[in-house]
């Protein structure tokens, strides 16, 4: 179950209160060192979101995105890692980066062919539809 607290945060983002949003998204972070993997990697992929819509920080959104990856490195959540991959190279591709962006776009196309045709979960760090119930 979600919390209120991830309800605000895309609020705040979407509303581009980024100051807010960051608040909230650093307190998920915080959060997620004792939570399980999905999470943790929810955490990442909103910082680095609201990081990236800040127009600040890009060092830090490129790292929390990246941080997402590797914790989701060693799970089968497809899903999740396959966001995460698609989040890292459109903003890559924002900050003329072509072919790191399209790399990690690779990636979440190769996975994308490995994830089971009758799934419909998936992950999104602005949405309720994800694979947070299933823990590592």
């Amino acid at each position: 179950m979600r919390s209120c607290k991830d309800g605000r945060r895309n609020f705040e983002l979407e509303t581009q209160n980024y100051e807010e949003a960051l608040t909230y998204a650093q307190q998920a972070r915080q959060a997620g060192q004792f939570s399980y993997k999905i999470r943790r990697s929810e955490a990442e992929m909103m910082v680095g979101r609201i990081l990236e819509g800040n127009h600040r920080q890009d060092a830090a959104a490129e790292e929390a995105f990246r941080a997402a990856i590797q914790e989701l490195a060693d799970t089968d959540r497809l899903a999740a890692r396959i966001r995460a991959h698609e989040l890292l190279g459109r903003h890559l591709l924002k900050k003329g980066k072509t072919q790191a962006g399209d790399e990690e776009l690779d990636k979440a196309r190769r996975l994308s062919h490995q994830a089971p045709l009758f799934s419909s979960s998936t992950i999104s760090a602005d949405n309720g539809n994800d694979e947070a119930s299933k823990m590592n």
